[in-house]
């Protein structure tokens, strides 16, 4: 299986986003921290928004007439988020690289989105992260299959 990797360079304490889309089985993820002096505390979560808090009627509304999650935003309505910590502020002192291994990357790729966060305005943080594509998972796309979904509420 060919492997896929990514890299990132995190300046700051924004949460950055990583992944691609679809399902992948995350192999390996390294934190370099690249600061000339100091430690960095970083956080390694997955998270993604529940577009559950519309009713029954309005998920059907929206489905049948093909509008998809972009226009629920607008709509002011937007969902709720829900976090899960791999590591939480964890210390990586100046010049050390963390590897999480594969066990430690277990979830749901196709629900949710992996991130990074450092503590620090000043941090800098070199990311790598690696994975192989898993040909064998379909997602359904239910705009696709709105016929299905009709009167289903």
């Amino acid at each position: 299986m060919e492997k896929t990797y990514i890299y990132k360079n995190i300046i700051g304490r924004d949460a950055v986003k990583l992944g691609v889309e679809g399902k992948y089985n995350y192999t390996s993820l390294k934190l370099c921290n690249k600061h000339a002096s100091d430690s960095v505390d970083v956080s390694v979560y997955f998270s993604k928004t529940n577009w559950d808090d519309f009713t029954a009627e309005e998920k059907l509304k929206n489905l049948v007439d093909g509008v998809d999650k972009n226009t629920y935003r607008t709509s002011g309505n937007y969902g709720t988020t829900t976090t899960y910590y791999i590591i939480y502020n964890l210390t990586i002192p100046y010049s050390v690289t963390l590897v999480l291994e594969e066990d430690d990357l277990k979830f749901d790729t196709y629900k949710y989105d992996l991130y990074v966060k450092s503590s620090a305005v000043d941090s800098a943080v070199d990311v790598t992260l690696c994975g192989v594509e898993d040909k064998t998972f379909k997602a359904v796309d239910p705009l696709e299959e709105k016929d299905r979904f009709r009167g289903e509420y």
